[in-house]
Parts: structure tokens; sequence; C-alpha cells
């Protein structure tokens, strides 16, 4: 135990004695698992704005009046029995003009022409949801086509189909470039650690070699440079949790904005995963920094 507790002092002088070079990769560590983190928030953050997506637009598949009961049953039927199909609602008349006054009983000019009998021409509909957004359009081309194009009157999918488009490609734009962001700054995190390890090495050559004389075996001499790359690590973790939750709180009125969600409060939403959050940031960091040192200990250190 003493010789574990000298081993770690000596780690931990080595690390403030190196502080230029030490700051230098920690700030670089932090650059890294920030990077991670972030773009996994980020993940987090789509996978609850999917969710909401999903809450909000549907297909609606209006029938021409030619269109009987059974027709519309048996499409209902149909699109029931899809594995991409999560929900399907059929309107009735009655029940479109009561969401259509509810949605206007602000507006007094089309209420009075709702009682005057203006609201009895609304149409017959299916409300269409999907399991995922991308299966939206898979769903439309198939309602369109026959024999139920012909007694279908228009789908509101297309109304809404710049909103998914735009909405798919900004989530696929930000899991690739988190994904290569991350991927590059783990590979650049890589060399500076190792070779500011090996720069540490270099300048403590004399002193190794004492050591080496006198006796010191090969654990005593080599742990605290694999500690020092785990101290990158967790000095790392802890600049970028507080980063985080500084920004987390700054971006949460933002955010929460543009889910546009009553359900979802980004902070709290932000608070209840930080500590799962924290967890990987800490693997990451141990991992990269530990790993780094110890193979550029194990190739210049013999």
């Amino acid at each position: 135990m003493t010789s574990f507790t000298r081993v770690f002092k000596i780690g931990l002088i080595d690390f403030w004695r190196n502080r230029w070079l030490s700051l230098a990769a920690t700030m670089m560590m932090t650059m890294t698992i920030f990077t991670i983190a972030l773009f996994g928030l980020l993940d987090l953050s789509i996978n609850q704005t999917a969710k909401t997506l999903q809450e909000k637009i549907d297909i609606a598949v209006f029938f021409k009046d030619t269109a009987t009961d059974a027709q519309i049953t048996e499409l209902q039927n149909l699109l029931k029995a899809r594995p991409d199909v999560k929900e399907v609602q059929y309107i009735s008349r009655d029940e479109a003009l009561q969401r259509f006054r509810e949605r206007s009983k602000y507006r007094a000019a089309v209420l009075k022409l709702l009682d005057q009998g203006y609201g009895s021409q609304l149409p017959r509909s299916l409300s269409v949801k999907a399991t995922t957004p991308e299966s939206l359009q898979t769903i439309a081309t198939y309602i369109k086509q026959p024999p139920y194009d012909t007694v279908i009157e228009r789908i509101s999918y297309e109304e809404n189909k710049t909103l998914i488009d735009k909405y798919i490609a900004s989530t696929y734009f930000i899991k690739q470039t988190g994904l290569f962001l991350s991927v590059l700054f783990v590979v650049i995190a890589i060399l500076v650690i190792y070779n500011t390890i090996r720069l540490t090495i270099f300048m403590r050559r004399e002193e190794i070699e004492i050591m080496q004389l006198v006796g010191a075996t090969g654990w005593y001499i080599k742990f605290p440079f694999i500690l020092e790359g785990v101290m990158y690590g967790t000095f790392a973790v802890i600049i970028t949790t507080v980063l985080l939750i500084i920004g987390a709180r700054a971006a949460a009125p933002f955010v929460t904005r543009y889910i546009d969600s009553p359900s979802f409060d980004f902070q709290q939403f932000f608070i209840s995963h930080l500590a799962v959050l924290t967890l990987i940031e800490l693997f990451v960091g141990v991992i990269i920094g530990g790993l780094c040192s110890y193979l550029a200990v194990r190739r210049h250190l013999r």
C-alpha cells in the first residue's frame, strides 16, 4: 500500500512538474471528450425530437364523397396491418367539424359560417401515424396506388413533406458530422498524449536510469507515466462536465423552443442524462489517456 501511495505521488508530481505539457494534453483531451459528449447529447435530443415529430406529423387521407364506408374501412385495416404504421384513426364528418370548430374557437367569422352550415361538407378522413418519419413517404405512396386512388381527394403528406425532408436531412448531417469530428479528435488526442508521455520519458531519462540502477521495479517506474495519462482524461472529464452544465443551462430555452413540445424540458432532460453521460466521458477519458500512456511507455521505456 505504501509503495502504491509513493508511486501515486510520483505521478502527481510529474503531472505538475510538466504542467505546460500536461495542460496541452488535458485541453486536447477536453476538446475530444467535449465533442463526443456534445454530439452524444445532440443525438439524444434528436431522438426526443423524433418522438415529438411523430406525435405531430401524420398523414391525413381525405376521401371523396363517392367513397363508401366499406372502402374506407378496408383501407384502414390494410394500413393497420403494415409494420411501419403505428396508428390509424377514422375521422367522420361530425368529428372533423368538431375539431375544426375547436381550432377556430377564437375566430368569430369562421364560427359564424360553421353555424350557418358551411362545415357540413368537410370530408371523411383517416389519420395515419408512422413508426418513424422516414416511413411516411412509403406509406403515402402505398395509399395513392389503385384501387384507392380513385376515392381519395388528397393526402396531406405533400404539405408536410418539406418539413419532414428537412428534419431527416438535418438529423443525418448532425450524426455524420458528430461521428467524423469525434473520430478526428480521438485520433489527435491519441497522438498528443502519446507524444507528451514520450517527451516526458525523454526529459526524465537520467532519473529513470538511476532508478533502474538502484533496483526499482518496472511497475514502479512505468506506473507514474500511465497515471499521468489517466489524469489527463480525468481532468478533461471534470472540465467537460462543467462546460456542458453551463452550456446546457444557457441553451435550454432555445432548444426547448426549437423542439416545441409542452412535455419536453431540455434542462430536465439534460440533468436526467448527466450521470450516464459523465460515466461515458470518464470511461472514454481513462481508456484513451491510460492506453496511450501504456503504449508510449511500452514503446519507449525498456
